[in-house]
């Protein structure tokens, strides 16, 4: 059956400014996967609300839809609605260059299309389901080029984002931690168990911010970045022991040092989401109380240790006033839901003892600071003065930091943020 045969012109349209290769035979999986069974008919889309801002993907275009069809079922056709959400590869060409898109697509769709789906099946082969956290990948298409992830919108089942400049509160804060400690197990246990197979998989799990290659790529917006990092601090603590340690850890090849964090996996390495602040989780509601959580990205997964996602979630999205006094708690949290996740799929739960993950901290922690170098003034900033990256013009890659410009914050509570973030990571030995 013809694309025109079932889309009207207008959608047919509207899937090819989103992707060439976005073809009825996409839709046809995505209902397949949806339903779970090969017997279905696309009838076909329904367009609804996009309702995505710009700021809410630097690395995707976004777009929510739902594709309609029937399932032949033993009482006869039923009408089935796939609510999607597409990630597709920016049309901008110095957009997609400048960003290396291409990159950031493959380790995402590796990561549903060749790393999760191993861990769902394992999780099926004990016959349990310890995390399940992950928004289903109806379809994908990974070319470099017309890139598209197409997964399930669950934004219908009362899940929503909040903004980027929230900080959580100790409900949110365990929510986060206790599902992070389910991901992490599953993965964790996979490896104790299929030691082999982990590393096959692992390896489709390219890094694609802190590596050697990068260095340049990355350099001068992290100079431009660290600028503002200082001048918060000689603003609201000049003279302080926080201005001093910062200024001396910065002064030691900073860039490199994340390089070790990411590279020095560990006896502790798991699947990491990789990008853990607020805008990449979603929330579910049910009067008006946080019950559940998922994570929507993984552009920046990798394989690394725990911490790496921990300690950016920590410092990036859970108020200070909470992670000082309730330290203790999260961990312990943490740990308990681990070790009976492991314990679940069939693995010893004394693989990771709390002494071990506290140490794990010291050596890793200080990583949350690297993300949130980039994340903490992003987080602050005015929906207005978000970097339209698709006004880019011509084909050609451009610095980055004359894209993603970053300015000295205005405002001091802008500037305490962070400042709170440079002072905990201080306090708690970690740089």
């Amino acid at each position: 059956m013809g694309d025109q045969e079932v889309l009207s012109s207008n959608d047919i349209e509207f899937l090819k400014a989103i992707s060439i290769k976005f073809t009825n035979d996409i839709l046809c999986d995505v209902l397949k996967n949806y339903a779970e069974t090969d017997n279905v008919q696309l009838k076909g889309i329904n367009l609804g609300a996009n309702n995505f801002k710009k700021g809410d993907s630097y690395l995707s275009t976004l777009n929510r839809f739902t594709v309609i069809g029937t399932v032949k079922d033993s009482s006869g056709d039923r009408v089935i609605e796939a609510p999607v959400v597409v990630k597709s590869i920016p049309k901008n060409i110095a957009r997609r260059k400048t960003f290396r898109s291409n990159e950031f697509f493959e380790t995402e769709i590796n990561f549903y299309t060749k790393v999760w789906s191993r861990l769902l099946q394992f999780q099926k082969e004990k016959n349990i389901v310890v995390c399940n956290s992950v928004p289903r990948c109806l379809a994908a298409v990974c070319d470099g080029e017309n890139d598209i992830l197409v997964l399930q919108d669950i934004s219908p089942e009362n899940f929503k984002a909040l903004g980027r400049e929230c900080r959580i509160d100790l409900e949110h804060c365990l929510l986060v931690i206790r599902m992070f400690a389910s991901f992490h197990a599953v993965s964790f246990a996979f490896k104790d168990q299929h030691p082999d197979e982990y590393e096959k998989i692992a390896v489709h799990l390219k890094e694609t911010y802190y590596a050697e290659r990068y260095r340049n790529w990355y350099g001068t917006f992290l100079k431009n970045l660290l600028v503002v990092w200082i001048d918060a601090l000689e603003k609201e603590v000049p003279g302080s022991i926080y201005e001093k340690k910062f200024k001396d850890l910065i002064a030691n090849d900073l860039y490199g040092q994340f390089i070790n964090l990411v590279e020095d996996k560990g006896k502790y390495a798991v699947v990491s989401e990789g990008d853990t602040w607020l805008p990449n989780f979603m929330f579910q509601y049910i009067d008006n109380k946080p019950k559940a959580v998922c994570l929507v990205d993984f552009q920046l997964a990798r394989n690394s240790s725990f911490v790496l996602d921990l300690s950016f979630y920590i410092f990036a999205c859970v108020d200070p006033s909470i992670r000082r006094e309730h330290w203790d708690t999260i961990l312990t949290e943490y740990h308990k839901t681990f070790t009976s996740g492991l314990e679940k799929l069939g693995s010893n739960p004394g693989l990771l003892t709390y002494n071990d993950l506290k140490n794990e901290f010291v050596k890793y922690g200080k990583f949350g600071l690297a993300m949130c170098l980039e994340a903490a003034p992003f987080s602050v900033l005015p929906d207005e003065e978000t970097a339209d990256l698709d006004a880019m013009e011509g084909d050609e890659v451009v610095d980055i930091a004359s894209v993603w410009i970053v300015n000295k914050i205005p405002h001091q509570k802008g500037r305490m943020v962070l400042v709170d973030i440079v002072k905990d990571q201080v306090d708690l030995g970690f740089i």
